[in-house]
């Protein structure tokens, strides 16, 4: 399980620093977020990751559905740049309540929100999965009695396995990166590929999350959460960056 001397912990912190400070406070425009998770999940070579991703079962064979949403959104925006996109988002949430049902509607409203909209949500998910991370892998860290009851049960969502196996899949069946993502340093994996990547680490990082509530009693979550934010504020992140947890309350 400890595969610590293959794992660079300076570059995982780092990295989440930089996120963190790029995301801090920051909404997209939900009309644009809901162009790009349409487009997104609606490309075939998509498909076989869906469920990885966590995206609502019942809108996995809707795609149709999605697809004319996107083409929508996309004539609107071209019609007009700076309308308001709350009143067109509303339109089209009931647009695809009405074509599936209302539920569903519901659930890929909060999946876009967490994935392409609150970029504070995914930077928070981004700093738990480094510190879980640290949890399974760094021998120099000693972890809450909980949470070392429940490492072996965990790992599933943060082993090495698990990132070979996804990023083969995404060599294999995404397309290579176009000249201008090449450009942008892209070398391997275009930008919608990095994309699957990010929101199956935030999924897995909500699963781990979730079973860590569910399993640890409420004294035991409380010194996972404290122990997480001591660790966190030596990698340099504040308590309210470590909010993803709200996620599974």
């Amino acid at each position: 399980m400890n595969n610590s001397d293959s794992i660079d912990f300076e570059a995982l912190e780092a990295i989440t620093a930089i996120a963190l400070a790029a995301s801090k406070g920051s909404k997209r425009n939900p009309l644009e977020a809901w162009l790009d998770a349409c487009k997104i999940t609606a490309l075939p070579w998509v498909n076989p990751f869906l469920n990885l991703m966590n995206f609502p079962d019942g809108l996995i064979e809707q795609q149709a559905v999605l697809r004319q949403i996107e083409e929508q959104l996309a004539q609107l925006r071209e019609e007009d740049p700076h309308r308001d996109p709350e009143p067109l988002i509303r339109e089209m949430r009931q647009q695809l309540a009405n074509q599936t049902t209302p539920e569903l509607a519901s659930k890929f409203e909060e999946w876009v929100e967490r994935h392409f909209i609150d970029w504070e949500i995914s930077a928070n998910l981004r700093n738990w999965r480094t510190i879980l991370y640290r949890a399974v892998h760094d021998p120099s860290l000693s972890p809450p009695v909980g949470l070392q009851r429940l490492r072996a049960q965990i790992y599933q969502w943060f082993s090495p396995e698990q990132y070979e196996e996804l990023e083969s899949q995404l060599l294999h069946l995404a397309p290579p990166p176009s000249e201008k993502e090449k450009e942008v340093g892209l070398t391997s994996l275009c930008a919608d590929a990095l994309t699957i990547e990010e929101i199956n680490y935030h999924e897995s990082t909500i699963s781990a999350l979730k079973l860590l509530k569910i399993e640890l009693t409420e004294t035991e979550w409380n010194e996972l959460m404290t122990w997480a934010e001591t660790l966190g504020e030596e990698m340099g992140m504040l308590p309210e960056e470590l909010q993803g947890y709200f996620l599974i309350h």
